[in-house]
């Protein structure tokens, strides 16, 4: 494996993190919202819940 395929891997667990976390503890198991725009504005509200969850975590690092 090439150090490019060893940051892509890297890279793509960490978003499959994101996306899991949306999933299980977020609200995108499965969206009443209907349009790009408001998926889309849903999905942001989940990718701040996620960020603001991890804050704690980045800080104390």
């Amino acid at each position: 494996m090439t150090l490019r395929e060893a940051i892509e891997q890297s890279r793509r667990a960490m978003i499959e993190c994101i996306f899991g976390w949306g999933k299980q503890h977020g609200t995108m198991r499965k969206t009443k919202h209907r349009g790009i725009a408001r998926v889309a504005a849903h999905f942001m509200l989940n990718l701040i819940a996620y960020n603001l969850i991890r804050i704690p975590k980045l800080v104390a690092a």
